[in-house]
């Protein structure tokens, strides 16, 4: 009876390990946890936001880049934001990106005087 026991723990902490590895390999090849937790979830609606580039990125992979964004929709409201870029951006350039829950699924490059008034106030003022 012991050794049932016994191996109920150790099933348990094998079981642990995978989760943790799990988790950790998708949130360094990917957006992140919760990106892929948003991804699944149909209740989290797609949205747009505007961001400036403002950091140099962090290098995932030969063609890839991770960015972290202060994101601002058309109303101001402020989001962070994870996108994958599949080459360095420059610094200062204005992106409008379309996501769902806190990753980027896509974005494209966009003139400053296109950027609602609203989300252009706020990327000024932080």
């Amino acid at each position: 009876m012991r050794r049932f026991f016994i191996s109920l723990f150790e099933v348990l902490i094998i079981l642990t390990v995978i989760f943790a590895g799990g988790g950790y390999y998708v949130h360094s090849k990917s957006e992140g946890l919760q990106a892929t937790v948003d991804n699944i979830n149909s209740k989290v609606k797609a949205k747009d936001y505007f961001a400036a580039v403002d950091n140099q990125g962090e290098k995932i992979s030969a063609n890839q880049y991770r960015y972290q964004f202060n994101g601002y929709d058309k109303n101001g409201k402020h989001k962070k934001i994870t996108v994958i870029a599949d080459k360095k951006l420059r610094k200062g350039m204005c992106l409008k990106i379309y996501t769902k829950g806190n990753e980027g699924k896509g974005w494209y490059r966009v003139k400053e005087r296109t950027i609602p008034h609203k989300a252009m106030q706020k990327m000024n003022a932080s």
